[in-house]
């Protein structure tokens, strides 16, 4: 019998210092994927600075919880993970999937950058064949319904993000921006956003590095006032700046204790990677303020509430699309039989019309209303029968019954 579902951590019950332990790699998804793919039919993972969850859809007989929590064990060397696990299944999972492409499972309600990292979760698998017909379907859906959140109800109009939050944090504590210099490390989509509020605050010098210069020259070519700095020189850079945003994924940390620069001025460090890319211990010397994702979580108050009140109107949205999943969820199980069914119908119809063409002499007037006569009786036959396969589509007996009274191959 097929069960959908969905297993993982994400920050409604874990902690950043936990959450970075279960960061998925490129190769770390293609791995766990191509091993789980042996006892497991369809497979996407969902990873993200906030959330690390398995997807699966399967039909065979075994407990996908069960395997992928013992996998989260085994790839991650992490055994006390089981107060941290949650999971769903069936029209729940669904329910979970629409909230958090729609950003209204986010830390900060109605981000934007989640419905990115749902749309390269569902193209990643889908390309390495990890996912097929069921998760390809739901995660359509998925982005389906973030985009229509975010174009009915406006609920990422009020900017929110973790970057956004970041940046606004540091103005409130520099108040005078004037003069005042930042580094960003990092290319990506997290830094792309800090760069995009950091570049028309008044700032005097933004320098940008990053491991690789390829992605580097992209951010350059939309941000031409910013300077490019090697990625070996970022300490010495750090004396100069008074903020410092680091948004990478690295799998280490990128700025280390040992190797932090002695300041004779204030520095305001924004960390949004996770892993952790700044060093814990660098909170504790003078004249630096640290700030992780955590912290950002307590600096939304006055737009969370605004975005709380229309979570209400998003929920009513996502109810009417999971009813359209689950719909085609039960029609997909019974689509062979349905197919094979028609198939019985269109054999039957073409038989008895070649039998009626070779023992009467009819006129084609006549041939159209036999062919008529016969298309409308064998639909009546079969139309009730379809009725009651989609209404009976999850009860396997009822299925296997319907293919032996018809004689169906599916």
């Amino acid at each position: 019998m097929l069960e959908i579902g969905v297993v993982g951590i994400n920050h409604n019950l874990t902690p950043i210092e936990i959450r970075e332990k279960f960061n998925f790699s490129e190769s770390k998804r293609i791995e766990i994927s191509s091993v789980l793919q042996n006892k497991i039919d369809e497979i996407v993972i969902l990873s993200t600075c906030n959330r690390s969850e398995i997807y699966y859809a399967n039909n065979k007989a075994s407990s996908c919880k069960d395997i992928i929590i013992d996998f989260y064990k085994s790839c991650f060397s992490y055994q006390q993970i089981d107060e941290y696990i949650f999971s769903e299944t069936g029209r729940e999972m669904v329910e979970h999937l629409f909230m958090v492409s729609g950003g209204l499972d986010s830390k900060v309600i109605g981000e934007d950058q989640i419905l990115n990292q749902v749309k390269s979760a569902m193209e990643f698998s889908m390309e390495l064949k990890f996912s097929k017909k069921i998760l390809n379907r739901l995660f359509q859906m998925a982005i389906s319904v973030g985009k229509k959140i975010r174009n009915k109800v406006g609920i990422s109009t009020i900017p929110i993000s973790a970057s956004y939050i970041g940046v606004k944090m540091i103005q409130e504590k520099i108040p005078n921006l004037s003069g005042k210099k930042a580094l960003l490390i990092g290319a990506g989509e997290m830094s792309e956003l800090s760069l995009t509020y950091l570049y028309n605050i008044g700032l005097s010098q933004i320098y940008i590095t990053n491991r690789r210069d390829s992605r580097l020259d992209e951010l350059f070519k939309r941000f031409p006032k910013t300077k490019k700095i090697e990625y070996g020189d970022r300490y010495e850079i750090i004396r100069e700046v008074d903020i410092l945003i680091s948004a990478t994924a690295a799998v280490h940390t990128i700025i280390k204790y040992e190797e932090f620069p002695e300041l004779d001025k204030d520095i305001y460090i924004l960390d949004l990677g996770l892993p952790r890319d700044i060093d814990e211990r660098i909170g504790n010397l003078k004249r630096v303020s640290l700030y992780t994702l955590d912290d950002l979580e307590n600096k939304s108050v006055q737009n969370l509430e605004k975005r709380r009140e229309l979570v209400s109107r998003a929920e009513k949205l996502i109810n009417e699309d999971v009813d359209d999943y689950m719909d085609w969820l039960r029609t997909s199980k019974v689509a062979p039989i349905l197919s094979s069914l028609n198939d019985k119908k269109n054999e039957i119809e073409k038989d008895s019309l070649n039998y009626l063409n070779r023992k009467l002499n009819m006129s084609s007037r006549e041939k159209r209303i036999v062919e008529q006569v016969i298309s409308y009786s064998l639909n009546r036959i079969t139309r009730e029968a379809i009725l009651k396969i989609k209404d009976n589509s999850d009860d396997e007996r009822y299925r296997e019954t319907m293919k032996e009274l018809f004689d169906l191959e599916a």
